[in-house]
């Protein structure tokens, strides 16, 4: 771990090899060598490590391999390896599920049709195959279809929570707040420990303006699991941008971003909320990379666009927010062009 991190990793290599000669059935060893080819894009021997984790862990093993696949774009390869599986186990949904997402990927949307209706046919008392369904039309951006599709789903398997969550994130998709909050709530009614659809009620209400409800359900959340770090990330935005305390903000910033220091979006809040602190320069510092692995996120330039004027670069700010304007689509749109307005009269 320690050489991969140093990016010495002929060295992190031969470390694990010397593990595995120790003990061949070191399935972290594997895993971890797995991973370091996949980074190095040798794909050929991630596959070679993956299948030898495969034969200790072979559901581990089996996500690997396929992940890989889909990373070099080799769908083909990932289909052949899934179809080999379904051959020994048929009955195996989730192998059916993932083949319908690639050829999603793929383009070959009949294919991927057809393959989610041989799960409905084959377990005709359950939502899955209709979630599988209404995934292929959402990425169609069929959402009415995705709608119609989960509703017979639901009144097929009502107790299905995912089919359920689903139903209510493409209602608050939809701008259907009302709806979108209804199903939450019927979901909590069967669960009421169910966080994910809490956390879907304080996006929905974070949407609709209404921050105070949407920061007491995050701090609900956060009383059942601290490090939550989706909730995290949400609840220091949403404070640092006028709803609370902004060094309260600030550690949570930090602590979302300890959680997953590679993450663009968790990267975005924390310069936004150090921007909002104050700390000018390590916000920009930290939003130029957040861009730099998101250049098409329009929210982001235009936080990076703020910093960049905040410390008096106004070319480089008038230059995001140009940037950012050419997509309408992202929440911050009006103030980004008021600022550009203004920029250009001074």
């Amino acid at each position: 771990g320690y050489y991969e991190r140093k990016k010495q990793y002929d060295k992190a290599i031969d470390t694990l090899d010397d593990a595995i000669r120790v003990n061949p059935r070191d399935a972290a060893a594997l895993e971890l060598k797995g991973e370091i080819y996949r980074s190095k894009k040798d794909y050929k021997r991630a596959i070679k490590a993956f299948n030898e984790l495969e034969a200790i862990n072979p559901q581990t093993g089996l996500r690997e391999i396929i992940s890989t696949y889909l990373i070099n774009r080799d769908y083909k390869g990932a289909l052949k390896k899934l179809e080999r599986e379904l051959k020994e186990n048929p009955e195996r949904l989730d192998f059916m599920a993932e083949m319908s997402r690639i050829y999603v990927a793929m383009g070959e949307t009949q294919k991927a049709f057809e393959t989610a209706r041989k799960i409905i046919s084959k377990k005709p008392d359950s939502a899955y195959g209709y979630i599988v369904l209404a995934s292929i039309y959402t990425n169609q951006n069929d959402l009415n279809s995705a709608i119609d599709t989960l509703k017979k789903g639901i009144s097929i398997d009502d107790k299905n929570l995912l089919a359920n969550q689903m139903l209510g994130d493409l209602y608050s998709h939809k701008k259907d707040y009302a709806l979108a909050l209804n199903t939450y709530s019927n979901i909590l009614k069967k669960k009421p420990d169910f966080l994910p659809a809490v956390f879907a009620q304080g996006t929905t209400y974070d949407m609709m303006g209404k921050k105070k409800e949407a920061i007491d359900k995050y701090r609900y959340i956060l009383e059942k699991s601290e490090n939550d770090v989706p909730t995290l990330n949400n609840l220091a935005y949403v404070l640092a941008s006028g709803y609370g305390n902004r060094e309260e903000a600030l550690q949570l910033a930090f602590k979302s971003y300890k959680f997953a220091p590679n993450n663009p979006a968790v990267m975005d809040t924390l310069g936004y909320v150090l921007y909002k602190n104050g700390r000018q320069d390590e916000a920009r510092k930290i939003l130029e990379k957040a861009v730099s692995l998101v250049p098409d996120n329009s929210s982001m330039r235009y936080h990076l666009a703020l910093s960049y004027k905040a410390i008096g670069d106004t070319e480089k700010a008038r230059d995001q927010l140009v940037k950012a304007l050419n997509k309408k689509d992202f929440a911050e749109y009006e103030e980004a062009s008021r600022l550009l307005k203004n920029m250009k009269k001074k």
